[in-house]
């Protein structure tokens, strides 16, 4: 593999981390629940969320930690889905009425690089290695951060993925080489999260 992959071990660890965990509100019999809960404060008595819920908060909450140079023209914070119908649905709905970095997020899907745009972040779902290689090879901007959710995003080069363990556990994994050859500013705070 060309890149080391880091990972983050324990996600509680992880919102200490970031300096984002409520204490007292997070509900530890459910992972999901407790992810959920680090990064957007969700109280105890909520019902357990989907994960694809929890993917959508990882991805907010990430892209508060990446630093773009952002164009005084964009009036929304562009997030592009490949080839996922349904993620891109519930991301829409997960971040409906939300702002990065002082933008509107919008949530575009795409088939294909030339529909990228002014995307600042893209997620390619999904454990296809053939359409992530193709996709992930087809030239997309250093300065696009993407997020995946398997080990064949990593393999292929992707940023930084939200794995799955057999426990239903959901820890981040990222490929330090891309990462750093990338135009992104990284915070500090997030690349100790990465590292460990």
């Amino acid at each position: 593999m060309a890149g080391v992959l880091m990972s983050i071990r324990s996600t509680s660890r992880a919102c200490f981390s970031l300096g984002l965990l409520n204490s007292g509100k997070v509900v530890c019999q459910v992972l999901l629940v407790c992810v959920i809960g680090c990064f957007s404060g969700v109280s105890n008595s909520q019902a357990a969320v989907s994960e694809a819920e929890a993917k959508a908060e990882f991805i907010f909450r990430i892209a508060q930690f990446v630093d773009w140079e952002m164009q005084g023209t964009d009036e929304t914070f562009v997030i592009a889905v490949f080839a996922d119908v349904e993620f891109a649905a519930s991301l829409t709905n997960s971040l409906e009425g939300r702002t990065i970095k002082g933008k509107e997020v919008s949530v575009q899907l795409i088939e294909e690089l030339a529909e990228l745009g002014r995307a600042r972040v893209v997620v390619v779902p999904g454990a296809n290695r053939r359409r992530i290689v193709r996709f992930l090879g087809s030239g997309i901007p250093s300065n696009v951060l993407t997020l995946g959710d398997s080990e064949a995003f990593l393999k292929a080069g992707g940023m930084i993925s939200m794995l799955k363990s057999r426990a239903g556990r959901i820890r981040l994994a990222a490929h330090s080489e891309t990462l750093q050859s990338s135009g992104l500013r990284i915070s500090s705070k997030l690349m100790r999260i990465l590292s460990h």
